[in-house]
């Protein structure tokens, strides 16, 4: 008996275009509104806090960037006061992408 030859399927693939990795650090590296908090002290007392929004990564180097950017704003201020400035122990705030 001879079997008939089947014929083999045919596999056709769509034109794939050469992806760009490139801008994937992009996407991972997204850009948002952090508020980091700092506070002056004054002999384990807290004088007063303040906080300062910037636009930065999404990551802890940006939350840390926030806070420093906050004690620096109220810097001149506690001292004056006598005060220390120094980071808040708070977590960051983080707001829409920028």
């Amino acid at each position: 008996m001879i079997l008939p030859i089947q014929a083999q399927p045919v596999i056709r693939f769509a034109s794939i275009s050469k992806i760009d990795i490139s801008d994937a650090g992009v996407i991972a590296s997204a850009k948002k509104l952090v508020t980091g908090m700092a506070r002056c002290t004054k002999g384990g007392s807290l004088l007063f806090t303040g906080s300062q929004t910037i636009c930065t990564q999404d990551n802890h180097d940006g939350c840390t960037a926030a806070k420093v950017a906050a004690v620096n704003s109220i810097a001149t201020e506690c001292s004056n006061q006598g005060g220390v400035p120094q980071q808040s122990t708070s977590s960051c705030s983080y707001g829409a992408k920028c």
